[in-house]
Formats: structure tokens, C-alpha cells, sequence
């Protein structure tokens, strides 16, 4: 009878340590998942800037060129 419970303890167990094991994995996947999107916004961000500052300095300097 005792040998009965200690195997239905060493499945529950196996079962615990597969669901953990899921948990961990899915935790990761969402981790690389939010890193993933921080990237490309931060990129699509920096592009904007970029794109921003070149468009003023064109204009300023198409400015100053109409000057002349």
C-alpha cells in the first residue's frame, strides 16, 4: 500500500516538474517575445528621429541656399 503512494507521489511529482518546466519555457518565449517588439519600436523610433532631423537640416540648409 505505502509503495502505492510513493509512485502516485513520483507522478504527481514528474507531472508538477513537466508543467514547471512548460511554464518556464512559455515564460521565455513572452521574454523573447517583449524583447523582440522593444527592439523594432525602438528602431521604428530612432528611424523617425533620424528621418526628422535629416528633413530639417534639408530644409534649413535649402533655406540658407535660397539665401545666397
Amino acid at each position: 500500500m505505502q509503495v502505492n503512494y510513493l509512485e502516485n507521489d513520483n507522478v504527481l511529482l514528474e507531472n508538477k516538474q513537466k508543467e514547471l518546466k512548460g511554464t518556464l519555457n512559455n515564460l521565455l518565449q513572452s521574454r523573447e517575445s517583449f524583447v523582440h517588439a522593444y527592439e523594432v519600436i525602438l528602431l521604428f523610433v530612432i528611424g523617425a528621429f533620424v528621418a526628422f532631423y535629416t528633413h530639417t537640416y534639408i530644409y534649413k540648409l535649402e533655406l540658407f541656399n535660397a539665401g545666397e
